[in-house]
């Protein structure tokens, strides 16, 4: 009871924390001063008051990136799309905003799209469209109705005038009245997957950005991302690898060195010894236990011997307590650890069989389509596949077919592991190890390297 009602205290402290947050952030964007965040185009000023101590804080337009702004929506309003706008900014070096951690700082279409729907750069802030937490305190983002909305006017702060935003946004609705393109439109399930094999399992080895589907002339390619989308300024690789080629080159070496019979099979061996051999670590605490269980016996046996001599004396019958239940403790523990032992030779031997059906489920997959291929995929790859253009190698075939012979192919590098398809065959139950399977997979194989496939090279153009 004592647990429930303080637990009940603590969310209630917690629901009045967050809305007295709420009510300061609420009471700063009413006055018309940063509640948090920064947005391109402005700089965030401390107001200071009369003791030096931070009042609260105020924008001011960066006038450098209000140029920039100005000049997007002058080349939205004539007609420029957003692609060709990113492009045109990163050519000329000009700073984008800052990028979320982990992506490329530069101009994306996403970006350009972003500040021309902004209405901030039209002097309209508007504050609590969003809440961040649900009822329960996790952090799910949600949108909060209009109705409760901040919406404070600054004519000082505007960027772009009401001719210029007017212009740009017409452009903008007859694209999409021409185009049939509805924003907010939910995605079908059907669309949750992608109906190409290497989408979001590869990326492109000049820049580190995502490879995606494309088209040359009429048929179905790969090409970088960042080079389609942000210009060679980010990215110089132009290079489009046949889709078809490209899928059946992947699948080609995943079967060849990583579902190889003989790998599989060289892997299994290790695992086997893994869960035969005791583990270093659990040995040594098997033994200190082992060792101190001994000590307590010889303990308890002599003071047995002095409460015979001289009584039971409450000071020996305390110490007497106090090392019979570490004597339990450690004799359930031994017991655990008993119970855990590695499979039995009966379970080992029917692992092979079974690993071997498996097999030759796996090395069909590829065959199967594009989702039973991309469960393949999702299953053995440790990272992306990286595809780097090089220099056309002599010893490859010319292409055949009209079109001049390119100058550069693609080589494509990935590392895999078995730690997936290995770890659901032998029981989660019967392991003690507490490495488990993905060191072992990840370690050096007697023959070759579980962990990565070999490079291949081809004509993917």
């Amino acid at each position: 009871m004592l647990m429930s009602v303080s637990n009940l205290a603590a969310e209630l402290e917690r629901a009045k924390a967050s809305q007295r947050t709420r009510d300061a952030l609420q009471g700063k964007a009413q006055r018309g001063h940063v509640a948090g965040g920064a947005i391109f185009g402005y700089r965030n000023v401390p107001v200071m008051d009369a003791n030096g101590v931070r009042s609260h804080v105020v924008r001011e337009i960066l006038q450098d990136e209000a140029g920039t702004v100005r000049r997007i929506f002058a080349m939205a309003g004539r007609g420029v799309g957003f692609r060709t706008i990113a492009q045109t900014l990163n050519a000329e070096g000009i700073p984008s905003p800052r990028a979320r951690p982990g992506r490329h700082r530069s101009w994306a279409p996403s970006s350009v799209r972003t500040i021309l729907f902004n209405p901030v750069y039209k002097g309209e802030f508007i504050w609590g469209r969003t809440k961040k937490r649900d009822a329960w305190g996790r952090r799910k983002e949600t949108d909060r109705p209009a109705a409760e909305w901040i919406v404070t006017n600054v004519q000082s702060l505007r960027v772009v005038t009401d001719e210029a935003w007017a212009i740009a946004h017409d452009v903008l609705r007859g694209k999409q009245k021409r185009f049939g393109f509805k924003r907010g439109a939910p995605r079908p399930p059907a669309a949750l997957d992608s109906k190409y094999l290497l989408t979001g399992f590869a990326q492109c080895g000049v820049c580190g950005g995502t490879i995606v589907q494309t088209w040359s002339g009429m048929k179905p390619a790969y090409r970088c991302w960042h080079n389609h989308s942000r210009g060679r300024a980010i990215c110089s690789n132009t290079l489009l690898a046949d889709l078809h080629l490209a899928d059946d080159a992947v699948l080609r070496a995943i079967t060849r060195d990583v579902l190889d019979r003989e790998v599989v099979g060289e892997a299994l061996d290790l695992a086997l010894r893994e869960l035969e051999q005791p583990d270093a670590a659990a040995a040594s605490h098997h033994d200190s236990l082992r060792a101190e269980l001994a000590r307590l016996e010889a303990e308890l046996a002599r003071y047995a011997e002095a409460i015979a001599e001289a009584g039971p004396l409450p000071t020996i019958l305390q110490a007497v307590k106090t090392r019979e239940q570490r004597r339990g403790a450690i004799q359930a523990e031994l017991r655990t650890l008993a119970a855990q032992r590695r499979p039995d030779p009966v379970d080992a031997s029917r692992i092979r069989p079974t690993l071997e059906g498996y097999l030759a489920d796996w090395q069909t997959m590829g065959r199967l389509g594009v989702t039973e291929a991309r469960r393949l995929l999702r299953a053995v790859l440790i990272n992306r596949i990286v595809l780097t253009p090089i220099p056309r190698p002599p010893e490859l075939p010319p292409r055949r077919g009209p079109g001049r012979k390119s100058r550069f192919v693609y080589e494509f590098k990935g590392d895999a592991s078995l730690s997936g398809l290995i770890a659901g065959i032998i029981s989660a139950s019967s392991m003690v190890a507490p490495r488990g399977f993905d060191t072992f997979c990840s370690a050096t194989c007697p023959r070759r390297r579980v962990q990565a496939f070999s490079l291949l090279k081809g004509d993917l153009r």
